[in-house]
Parts: structure tokens; sequence; C-alpha cells
């Protein structure tokens, strides 16, 4: 669909957002292994659990969630964006407020626990805004006509 709106898409800045997103994922999943592990291991292990290791790891899973998993959900925030900005498909206050919410990311030193209720909430936003243009869209426009089925003619 953005291809399709812009002239030319920015390939950089296409594989900036994917990658962005794919190390946000990931840091989130070693965030949420890191916070498991002590319990996995008392659990799974008949080894006793190191206890200044059990008090380290949610700790360890905290600093990358809040710090540097963060900081790659505002990359994305930035390129998405960005993104939509060319395409025109976000609206002028939305791109006002990904900009922000993207310097709010990139910035904040906090280990508040809201601030991870900051990205979700945006591509939330972000989805309704999304589908809400989506239903705009003609059913025609659809499917350019080069990729329709040619018609054959019956003898």
């Amino acid at each position: 669909m953005i291809a399709a709106s812009v002239r030319r898409e920015d390939v950089l800045l296409s594989n900036v957002q994917r990658v962005s997103g794919i190390i946000f994922i990931a840091l989130f999943f070693v965030g949420a292994a890191a916070n498991a592990a002590a319990a996995a291991s008392a659990q799974f292990t008949d080894v006793q659990v190191d206890p200044a290791v059990a008090r380290q790891l949610p700790q360890f899973a905290s600093t990358i969630l809040l710090v540097f998993a963060m900081r790659m959900a505002a990359m994305f925030v930035f390129t998405t964006t960005n993104i939509g900005r060319a395409a025109k498909i976000l609206p002028r206050w939305f791109v006002l407020a990904g900009f922000a919410v993207g310097v709010f990311l990139l910035l904040s030193a906090s280990f508040s626990a809201l601030l991870v209720l900051v990205f979700p909430v945006w591509v939330l936003i972000l989805c309704f805004i999304l589908l809400g243009r989506a239903r705009q869209i003609p059913a025609d426009a659809v499917l350019p006509t080069s990729i329709e089925a040619p018609r054959r003619a019956v003898s």
C-alpha cells in the first residue's frame, strides 16, 4: 500500500524500520528470558540457584527492556512516522506526536514500567489510523489492472 502511494520508496528507511522492529522484539524476548531464568532454573534443575544471580537477572531484564528495547522502539517510531509522512497517509497531528514519542523514548532515562506502555499505545493508535484510511480506499483501487488475469475470448 505504501509503495503504491509514494513515488519512490526509500529503501534505506524501510530497512531501518524492519531491523529496528526485529531488534525490539528480540530484546523483548531476551528481557523475558532473563526475567524467567531464575524461576526456570529452580523449577527444572536440582541445582541451587545463587541468590545474587537470582536478584541480578530481573535487574538485567529491566535494563534490557527499559534502556535498549526502548531505543529500538524509538527508531521504529521515527522511521514509521517518516514513511507515513512521505506517503501522506498519516495526519499531521500524528506525525508530530510520533516525533515527540520517538524523542521521548530515545531520551528517557527512567526505569518506570509506565515507559513500556508508551510504544504499544502509539502502535495501537497507528493501527486505528491505518484501519480508518484502509476503509476509505475504493474497492477498484486495491488491485491494479496489470495484476488482473487477462480475459480469454470464448470460441
